[in-house]
């Protein structure tokens, strides 16, 4: 048995791998949300980082764009074309996107989590469509994902080694690197706070000195590279977290909801009904956040293989305000039926999700009788995680209420407590042969009709290497 799962647990891992690799391959590079090449141009010219007032996405912190400028540089100085660059850069996140899942499956391995259970979590958030797909683009956000997942698991590690220096150095320096990858990566502060307050509270016993000097590394230090960062920006822009909507306002183009956004429903149905973004499902953030999850709503990759250009100008001009939104809808059933599939079977896994928030927050007995004192403290890091990233979310959603503020993508770095509360809401229930068959069967047609979909998208582009 032991044998059967870690072969499934290879198997799973390989399908991933291949459907990001395949999806990167096909899908062209300037096929992206926004343009993420020109900052990284600007510092392979200049050898420093542009002002963060002229181009769009060079306001965003910089660890993405100077590792990505780094590579870049030298395989120009090998003599490599520009385009060849420019394909190997947008490698470059899908990498990140494989090795988040990776970090994924050795935080499972450390919490008591039954083989099923822990198997049926990874599978899911190998198969999960959005991280497919932004693996396959090239941004900053699977490197961010990558960065909190990394600081997430050195926080299990800290707790475990009962706060040796070592764990203390290398999570310092994870979440110093992690904070300066996106501001959704911000996360890791309290995060890190919330490891350190078990040990304050006495709930943990660790000498004086540990104490002090995880304290500095941990919050200290972050805190003060921040700070730095904050000041520079206040004195050269005005604003410690500067925002080019000078350059382009989403808020004053994107098409919204006449209504405004609900912050307290959930209506997956207008999602299932209706697979991409239209006037009337633009109201609320949990179903777009939920439903962007697990299909291409805003879409990247679907018009490959329904291709009726006219349309989508239309379309893509009414997402930018320009036009009003067309008659009809002309999506291929077999696209209408894959989104609204994954849309619905995606309710399966969020119902164990939110059954395993609830026990990890909480403290069900049945969690913590299996833990010993340090892992009993820790894994309330990650509804710390799940919170906060939310709530940045949220704070973007208000400042600016348009769809593109409600990207499923910036729950990424949420991965680590989604993978985490699934397992310990399936493994609530598992013991129910009938219950454990029904999930068998769900999650299986789940991550068969994910791989059906992201083969089709690259089978319209005749699974050949687009530049």
């Amino acid at each position: 048995m032991k044998y059967q799962y870690k072969i499934s647990m290879q198997d799973f891992f390989v399908a991933a791998i291949f459907l990001r690799i395949l999806l990167c391959w096909v899908n062209p590079s300037v096929n992206a949300f926004d343009n993420h090449f020109d900052p990284i141009y600007w510092i392979m010219d200049h050898g420093s980082l542009p002002p963060k007032d002229t181009l769009w996405q060079s306001y965003q912190p910089p660890v993405f764009y100077v590792i990505s400028a780094i590579i870049g540089k030298m395989m120009v100085i090998t003599g490599m074309p520009l385009p060849v660059v420019k394909k190997i850069l947008q490698f470059i996140p899908c990498l990140y996107g494989i090795m988040t899942l990776g970090i994924i499956y050795l935080i499972l391995k450390k919490v008591p989590l039954s083989d099923f259970s822990r198997l049926a979590a990874f599978g899911v958030i190998c198969f999960l469509p959005r991280h497919i797909y932004m693996s396959a683009i090239h941004s900053n956000d699977t490197i961010s994902g990558l960065g909190v997942a990394v600081c997430t698991y050195l926080m299990m590690v800290v707790f475990e080694r009962r706060f040796s220096y070592l764990s203390i150095v290398l999570l310092s320096i994870g979440i110093c690197l992690t904070v300066f990858t996106k501001y959704t990566a911000f996360v890791v502060i309290p995060m890190a706070l919330s490891i350190i307050i078990p040990v304050l509270f006495g709930k943990i016993s660790i000498p004086g000195k540990k104490i002090i000097i995880s304290c500095l590394l941990l919050i200290v230090m972050p805190l003060f590279c921040l700070s730095g960062y904050f000041y520079k920006n206040i004195k050269d822009y005005g604003n410690p977290m500067p925002w080019n909507d000078t350059l382009m306002a989403p808020v004053e183009t994107q098409a919204r909801s006449e209504s405004g956004i609900s912050y307290i429903d959930f209506k997956p149905w207008e999602s299932i009904q209706t697979p991409i973004l239209v006037p009337s499902n633009l109201d609320s953030f949990w179903t777009l956040i939920y439903s962007r999850m697990w299909f291409d709503m805003e879409p990247k990759f679907i018009y490959f293989s329904d291709k009726n250009n006219d349309w989508w100008d239309k379309y893509f001009g009414w997402l930018r305000g320009e036009v009003t939104f067309p008659d009809s809808i002309p999506l291929s059933t077999l696209t209408h039926f894959t989104g609204s599939a994954l849309i619905a079977l995606g309710l399966v896994p969020l119902v164990f999700i939110l059954i395993g928030a609830y026990r990890v927050t909480f403290g069900d007995a049945g969690i913590r009788k299996e833990m010993n004192q340090e892992s009993a403290a820790g894994i309330q890091v990650f509804p710390v995680l799940f919170l906060f990233n939310a709530a940045g979310i949220i704070a973007l959603a208000m400042k600016s209420p348009v769809f593109s503020s409600m990207k499923a993508v910036y729950f990424l770095g949420s991965l680590p407590a989604f993978a985490v509360f699934l397992g310990y809401g399936l493994m609530s229930c598992e013991k129910h042969r009938i219950l454990k068959g029904m999930i068998i069967f769900v999650f299986g047609c789940l991550f068969a009709l994910v791989a059906f979909h992201i083969v089709s998208i690259a089978h319209s582009l005749n699974f050949r290497l687009v530049v």
